[in-house]
């Protein structure tokens, strides 16, 4: 029957990035500005730094702004003044875009902007109205609680351009792409993470991964390099769900009978930067043609034959084999 037949190599890789782990002080938290995987410009505001102490004046912050919200209700204070037109105004076209987005950052974006918009109605009320000794205690107690949390902060800042990534594994300094020589079979073996295990997000780490390639080392057989070169593209199957062009960047020996390889691939970056190991199928060929099963191929004098049954009969036909693997091979017939 017309098919396709291939030779894949089962083995385990290991991933590789050009990657930069964020300062961030141990045992502090990080308060997330930007989305896990969102691309980030060199010397950008990605993360503050987050202790006990400014998570709970973030929370009076919150208190404090409720009240405000509350104030503004009870009184139901309407200013007809420019200001307050335009800020209400302002409110409207925020509330209106909240419902055409569903990224949490640009939701938290909008949901600043209206608490800001807010906090603007409050002063102008606190400043036009009787009733606005209230607001103006509100506010001022507002107001000193964000000096003290911004004299305190520290924000994280991206040291190159990239994407940020908050799943690091401690694998970052161990492994470089700069070169390759330093790459041995103990220590890819040293790599103590399940095959195929999606890696979990931080709450107190970062990472700038720096490039889209992403690179990929395996221990092969080396009788499989014979006639592969540097600069050789082959498919790889990626945890048996995903394929991807790859090309060889990297050989090196270990023994007369395994080899280090590494492959580059700019395809899959969001997927593979969940992973430091990987389930690897490497594709060494594939080709279509006429498959036939190993066990109705016959040899007789250094010459292949396929079996056929007819009518009870057996009738042998000449073929020439094109590629094999263990069970089927690629045949064509004599003209």
């Amino acid at each position: 029957m017309f098919g396709k037949l291939s030779d894949e190599e089962q083995t385990e890789g290991i991933i590789i990035r050009s990657e930069e782990v964020l300062n961030v002080e141990k045992g502090q938290k990080i308060q997330k500005i930007k989305e896990n995987n969102e691309k980030v410009s060199k010397n950008e505001v990605v993360a503050k730094v987050s202790t006990q102490n400014e998570q709970d004046i973030m929370k009076r912050i919150e208190e404090v702004n409720k009240k405000i919200e509350s104030a503004l209700a009870e009184n139901q204070i309407n200013v007809n003044s420019t200001q307050n037109i335009t800020i209400n105004e302002k409110i409207e076209r925020v509330l209106a875009n909240i419902n055409t987005v569903n990224l949490q950052s640009k939701i938290d974006e909008y949901d600043k902007e209206i608490k800001n918009a807010l906090y603007e109605k409050a002063k102008i009320s606190g400043e036009l109205t009787k009733e606005g000794s209230k607001l103006k205690s509100l506010i001022k107690e507002k107001e000193n609680l964000e000096n003290t949390l911004n004299s305190n902060t520290k924000n994280i800042i991206s040291t190159n351009a990239g994407n940020i990534s908050y799943i690091v594994d401690g694998y970052e300094e161990k492994f470089k792409t700069d070169n390759f020589e330093y790459l041995t079979e103990d220590l890819l073996k040293s790599v103590d993470i399940k095959k195929g295990s999606v890696l979990s997000v931080s709450d107190n780490k970062a990472k700038i991964i720096k490039d889209f390639n992403t690179y990929i080392v395996c221990i092969v057989n080396k009788d499989r390099l014979k006639n592969i070169k540097r600069g050789k593209t082959l498919e790889l199957n990626i945890n048996n769900e995903h394929e991807a062009l790859s090309m060889i960047e990297y050989i090196k020996d270990i023994d007369n009978n395994r080899s280090i390889v590494v492959f580059s691939t700019n395809k899959l970056s969001t997927e593979l930067s969940k992973y430091r190991k990987i389930s690897l199928g490497i594709i060494w060929w594939s080709e279509v043609g006429l498959k036939v099963s190993n066990k109705a191929i016959k040899k007789i004098e250094n010459q292949n034959f396929v079996v056929k049954n007819k009518s009870g009969f057996t009738e042998l036909v000449p073929i020439k084999i094109i590629k094999e693997t263990e069970e089927y091979s690629l045949v064509s017939g004599y003209s």
